[in-house]
């Protein structure tokens, strides 16, 4: 239950102190292969001496948890590289299994203080663990496995992901869209049959209001994906947005005749009925108000990705 979920715990802790500078479990990995020994390999305290030595480090922290009925016992011994010295030490006790991650907070922040760094200091950077991870065991040990599997193995995504990752985090995070569209153009590049790049940078060209250069990007995609709901949504808008009825009004009901459903589809033709009554009316009228007409068209649409 504890194994390496207490250390991941224990790094967050000791990770927000500017006194304290810990070795990343990259650069442990690092440093075992150049004692040719495996990335993964546990730990003893003789190991943890002499991997702490060849890092340049001061000292290594060792840690252990014993059940005494339904109480555990959590000890931390802060040990000297050089001399194998004891620096310092604290060990307390969790009432319960879910009171251990709090327990080894409150223990990390002691023996911040013991080591040398100031009281103020440990005080100002100590966010609670509970807080600055979760009070669930469960919960950091798959996060800890999860970890554990990314250093292993790597982020495992391939080319076509990263390319979504990439657009993705410009495009919905930071909203770079010219970033976003590169990584777009670069990803149609390489996978010259994939739709989805089409689709989105068609989105993108639509928040921008280049409509003409939405609608050849968004007719690519559908002509690489034809069953595809989402392109003909959007086509449906672009063409709304270029007051070409006819060809959004057909967009719209080629989706459904291939049995094809989505919020948009019903969107674009519920605007489709209001542009024709609202035409009629204008022309009932003589045709005033048909400039108006074409304002502001698609603030009633939603961009769905």
């Amino acid at each position: 239950m504890f194994d390496g979920t207490l250390k991941q715990a224990l790094a967050v802790d000791l990770g927000q102190s500017p006194f304290l500078n810990v070795l990343s479990e990259e650069k442990v990995g690092q440093i075992l292969r150049e004692m040719t020994r495996s990335p993964n390999e546990r730990l003893t305290r003789d190991l943890a001496r002499e991997l702490c030595q060849r890092a340049g480090s001061k000292a290594y922290l060792a840690g252990s948890i014993a059940a005494l009925g339904s109480t555990y016992v959590v000890g931390l011994d802060a040990v000297n590289c050089q001399t194998g010295d004891a620096l310092a030490r604290e060990q307390v006790t969790a009432a319960g299994k879910e009171q251990v991650i709090p327990a080894l907070g409150q223990a990390a922040s002691k023996l911040r203080n013991k080591v040398g760094e100031s009281l103020s200091s440990v005080q100002k950077f100590d966010v609670p663990l509970r807080e600055a991870t979760t009070n669930s065991l469960e919960a950091l040990r798959a996060y800890t496995l999860g970890m554990e599997t990314l250093r292993e193995k790597g982020d495992g995504v391939t080319e076509r992901e990263k390319f979504h990752i990439t657009s993705l985090y410009y495009d919905g995070t930071t909203g770079e869209l010219e970033k976003a569209d590169q990584a777009l153009e670069i990803w149609m590049r390489v996978y010259p049959l994939d739709s989805l790049p089409h689709t989105n940078l068609g989105s993108d060209y639509m928040i921008l209001g280049q409509y003409e250069k939405a609608a050849i990007e968004t007719r690519e995609a559908l002509r690489l994906s034809p069953n595809v709901v989402l392109p003909y949504g959007n086509l449906g808008q672009i063409y709304l947005a270029l007051n070409r009825f006819d060809e959004a009004r057909a967009t719209t009901e080629d989706a459904l005749a291939r049995k094809l459903e989505s919020f948009t589809l019903h969107l674009n033709l519920y605007a489709l009925a209001f542009f024709q009554w609202q035409r009629g009316s204008n022309e009932a009228a003589g045709g005033l108000g048909s400039r108006k007409a074409r304002c502001g068209r698609l603030d009633a649409f939603t961009r769905i990705r």
